[in-house]
């Protein structure tokens, strides 16, 4: 049982580029949970509880965030940084109910990023807003008529 009163933070991906993010949590005072399926990742060392689990295998992250919980561990805060796991990072968030995109927008956005063609006119309103935002930072669109229409 953790007696940590500060928390953990939990990192998906342990690869250099989240060497930093583990500093930081530390200098906040937190502990930090990696995840990553390499168990001789640059941050399988650093952290201060890891585990080998696939960055894009959501099903396995919520089971052991569910065990996790179960001991007493607590979690403040999720991050996917550096590498494309939004999906992960969503579903734990959720699953925590820790702030965080939805799920299912963090795959419609995904659904955008590998290229899919969506036609606007079968979108919610969020899903509307998250595309006209995709299309400004991609060029597909100006911001100034971006918020107009698709």
């Amino acid at each position: 049982m953790s007696m940590d009163i500060n928390g953990y933070f939990w990192i998906i991906g342990g690869g250099q580029l989240q060497a930093p993010i583990i500093e930081e949590v530390a200098r906040l005072g937190m502990r930090s949970i990696v995840t990553d399926l390499n168990p001789d990742c640059v941050c399988s060392t650093l952290a201060d509880k890891f585990f080998s689990i696939d960055i894009f295998d959501i099903d396995e992250h919520v089971r052991l965030a569910k065990k996790l919980v179960n001991e007493k561990i607590k979690i403040r805060g999720i991050l996917a940084a550096g590498i494309d796991a939004p999906e992960t990072m969503a579903s734990l968030a959720n699953y925590l109910g820790l702030p965080g995109v939805k799920p299912e927008i963090a795959a419609f956005v995904a659904r955008l990023m590998d290229g899919e063609t969506v036609d606007p006119s079968g979108l919610s309103e969020e899903q509307l807003r998250h595309l006209k935002t995709f299309n400004v930072l991609t060029g597909k669109s100006l911001f100034s008529d971006s918020w107009l229409e698709v």
